[in-house]
């Protein structure tokens, strides 16, 4: 098999490449667009953002493609891009305190503070910051973001794709969002609100028989037979990569039945070098950068150089645009690689992967090193690895606000505690203190009955342990059971187990107790046990310097005296709360108060005074 040809023009795609360039002409500096790019697997997707970003003068196009599992995939590899395809005197402009608010998607910026400036605003304040870093470019130099792949889109991914399109009236840039409608079941809901969001769609079908004609008599040559080029049209069925593909294994005197056959035929060709490259970038994922891809291999860099030549030649990868690393031709091709690949084999590039990217982190720019290491452990079988990092992989996804896979990872860890020993120093807390994480991030990613199965095993580890460990994750296990309708579960627990070691514990620890306690307490309760019980919190309460914590009580004192008809002290309750909020300049809490006061007003009703 010779040197991989590709036509040097764009064939049969002139009119979607035409809208897309019109709709980067009609993006504003003050507003901005977005278009959908659709089609199936080997449609030409790639290729006609390939000749569009070529085709846009003066403009920085930064691409991410998501992968599935990997939170901030597409945000992490779009923005790395960026930021290395601007002037960098334009980055030294940028506030210290947005570079803080980016570090979570730029590894670059990890340690980043500004100081008075770096309060954790969380998720939402992650996504405005993103906004802002857009405007801030776009405002300097043409700018088009191209998120690829989103039928592989991970939730967090999802939520800041939402909160950038929602947002286009206030940034100037082209969003470009391209994904496989045979993959995207899941993520129909997401598509149908991007499509009401966006100014075009480009639903990409089947090329006519003329164009793909034209691409075979092309690929073929000019002493192409009419038979052979009849041929390959009549198979490819309008698809430009099974024209490629079908062209390419005519050359090795046949046609396959499948397309998943013709991939494999020209894979089979490279030597064993090149084959244990591809194998191993496979693996890595969709992009695998060149060091990183050398080093998992086993090469050194002339022989990978040389590995790495021969797959791009024969068509099996393509290099980056930015020279730095490697992606496959198209997805298929590496889903058929992975396929041939047996368990064993699997397991023991996995480690290579691993250790590679253990020893050497900086080999791979533009990745989230920590959920990587977490995935390549676990898959190499390395069961004590896997633990270690899988923590680690959730901690650092909570960091970030991606619930769902901060979920995932404790889950997951929670899964290997009993294959190894010594589970506690590889994970670096104890079975209790995983049990409540696992709880916190399970509610936040919406996972109500899950969260409550494992706040409820905390409490039970916990006081085993020690009374305040048991007091403390009880408080904080109350919410979640309430969500899930289960909070009768923790209250008999806290009255038979907990209420008679209060004594036990500190002050504050009490204090947090009885809140929640007394907070759950006005559903369940009869009204004398709720009149004593908000007296005994406020006493708690009053022994601790929390203001923050003394909010939260009197808006809780305030729900005992709405549920017993006393209004007038309900109002008084509210503005002691937000006196004590706002001078402490506890901005949650004062939210929390406004927002429990404004409920209130509604039932009274006084929507009047609930407006203000």
């Amino acid at each position: 098999m010779g040197t991989r040809r590709r036509t040097p023009h764009l064939i049969g795609r002139e009119r979607p490449l035409r809208d897309l360039l019109d709709a980067l002409e009609e993006t504003g500096p003050s507003e901005g667009a977005l278009v959908l790019v659709s089609g199936e697997a080997g449609i030409g997707k790639t290729r006609l953002l390939d000749e569009f970003a070529a085709r846009a003068e003066e403009v920085v196009v930064a691409r991410g493609g998501c992968v599935e599992g990997v939170a901030y995939a597409p945000w992490t590899d779009a923005l790395w891009w960026l930021l290395e395809a601007i002037d960098p005197a334009a980055l030294d402009e940028l506030p210290p305190r947005l570079r803080a608010q980016l570090a979570p998607l730029v590894p670059q910026w990890s340690d980043t503070s500004a100081e008075g400036e770096n309060e954790d605003g969380g998720q939402h304040a992650l996504f405005e910051a993103v906004v802002e870093l857009l405007r801030y470019v776009s405002a300097r130099t043409k700018l088009v973001l191209v998120v690829d792949d989103v039928h592989w889109i991970d939730p967090a991914s999802r939520g800041l794709l939402r909160y950038v399109a929602g947002n286009l009236r206030r940034i100037g840039i082209l969003l470009v969002v391209a994904y496989r409608p045979e993959d995207s079941a899941s993520e129909r809901e997401l598509l149908a609100q991007l499509g009401r969001l966006g100014r075009l769609r480009i639903a990409l079908e089947g090329l006519p028989e003329d164009a793909a004609a034209e691409i075979g008599r092309y690929l073929l040559g000019d002493d192409a037979s009419p038979e052979d080029v009849e041929r390959v049209v009549g198979d490819a069925d309008g698809n430009p990569l099974f024209v490629e593909e079908l062209v390419a294994a005519l050359d090795e005197g046949g046609v396959p039945p499948t397309v998943r056959d013709l991939m494999l035929v020209r894979f089979e060709s490279l030597d064993d070098d090149a084959r244990h490259l591809v194998r191993t970038a496979a693996l890595i994922g969709p992009r695998a950068p060149s060091p990183l891809l050398t080093g998992a291999s086993g090469f050194d860099e002339t022989r990978g150089r040389a590995a790495g030549r021969q797959a791009v030649d024969t068509g099996v990868l393509l290099t980056d645009p930015d020279g730095r690393g490697y992606v496959f031709r198209h997805a298929l091709l590496r889903q058929a690689i992975l396929d041939e690949l047996v368990p064993d084999e699997r397991v023991e590039r996995h480690r290579a992967i691993a250790v590679a990217l253990t020893e050497h982190p900086e080999r791979a720019p533009g990745t989230d090193h920590v959920a990587e290491l977490a995935r390549h452990w676990a898959l190499a079988g390395d069961t004590a690895a896997a633990l270690h990092w899988a923590v680690a992989a959730a901690q650092h996804a909570e960091s970030r606000y991606a619930y769902e896979a901060a979920a995932d990872a404790y889950d997951r860890a929670l899964s290997l505690w009993g294959s190894v020993p010594e589970p506690e120093a590889l994970a670096g807390i104890d079975h209790a203190a995983l049990l409540l994480a696992a709880a916190d991030t399970s509610g936040l990613a919406g996972r109500v009955e899950h969260a409550a199965d494992l706040a409820t095993s905390a409490v039970e580890e916990a006081s085993a342990l020690d009374p305040t460990r048991g007091v403390d994750t009880a408080a904080r296990a109350y919410p979640m059971l309430w969500v899930a309708d289960r909070a009768g579960e923790l209250f008999e627990l806290a009255s038979t187990r907990l209420e008679p070691v209060l004594g036990d514990v500190d002050g504050a620890t009490r204090a947090r107790f009885l809140v929640s306690t007394v907070e759950h307490t006005l559903e369940l309760g009869s009204p004398e046990e709720i009149r004593d019980a908000t007296s005994r919190m406020m006493a708690a309460v009053d022994e601790v310097d929390d203001p923050a914590l003394r909010a939260r009580a009197h808006v809780v004192s305030a729900g005992y005296y709405e549920r017993s008809g006393q209004f007038d002290f309900v109002e008084v309750e509210y503005e002691r709360a937000t006196q004590i909020a706002r001078d402490a300049h506890a901005h949650s809490a004062v939210a929390l108060v406004l927002y429990n006061h404004a409920a209130f007003c509604t039932s009274v009703p006084d929507y009047r005074r609930c407006a203000t």
